[in-house]
C-alpha cells in the first residue's frame, strides 16, 4: 500500500501537471489572440473556432484525467493564473532574443487589456470542459463490475 503522504503528493503533481496543460492552451489562445500574426495558423485575425476547438478538446482532456470536482476546480483556477504567465513570456519571448523592442513592463497590461475576454473565454471554456470530461470519466471510464448475488456465489 501506498502510504497516505506519498499519495497526497502523487495528487498535488497531477493537479499541478493538469493545471500546467490548462494554463499553456488557454495562454497561447490569449496569445493568438491579442497577436495573431505571430501564431499558428498566421492570419490578419485570431480564428475564434480554432481557439474554441483548441481550449475545449484540451480541457474535456484535462477534465477525463482528473480524478475528482475539487482536483478539477483547483486545476481550473491555477490554468487561469498559469495562463496569464504563459501569455506574458510568449509575448516577452521576441523581446529576449532582440527581434522587438518593447517596454517590458507594459507587455502584462497590453495582454491584460486586449486579452481581458480571451481570458474570460479561456476561464469559461476550461471550467465547461472540464466538468464534461470528468462527467464522461465517471459515466463511461469508470464502470465498476456491478456486485455478484449472494444466491449465484458457487462453493
Amino acid at each position: 500500500m501506498a502510504s497516505p503522504t506519498r499519495t497526497q503528493t502523487r495528487s498535488i503533481v497531477r493537479t499541478v501537471v493538469l493545471a500546467a496543460v490548462l494554463g499553456v492552451a488557454s495562454g497561447y489562445v490569449i496569445f493568438y489572440g491579442v497577436f495573431p500574426v505571430t501564431g499558428v495558423p498566421a492570419s490578419g485575425e485570431a480564428s475564434v473556432p480554432w481557439m474554441l476547438v483548441l481550449l475545449g478538446v484540451t480541457s474535456i482532456l484535462v477534465g477525463l484525467a482528473s480524478e475528482n470536482l475539487s482536483e478539477m476546480i483547483f486545476e481550473v483556477f491555477i490554468g487561469l493564473l498559469l495562463s496569464g504567465a504563459v501569455a506574458t513570456g510568449m509575448a516577452l519571448s521576441p523581446i529576449l532574443v532582440g527581434v522587438a523592442f518593447v517596454s517590458p513592463d507594459s507587455v502584462p497590461a497590453f495582454l491584460f487589456h486586449y486579452g481581458f475576454l480571451l481570458f474570460v473565454l479561456g476561464f469559461v471554456v476550461d471550467l465547461v470542459g472540464t466538468s464534461t470530461g470528468l462527467a464522461l470519466r465517471e459515466r463511461y471510464f469508470l464502470r465498476r463490475r456491478r456486485p455478484l448475488a449472494v444466491g449465484s456465489e458457487r462453493k
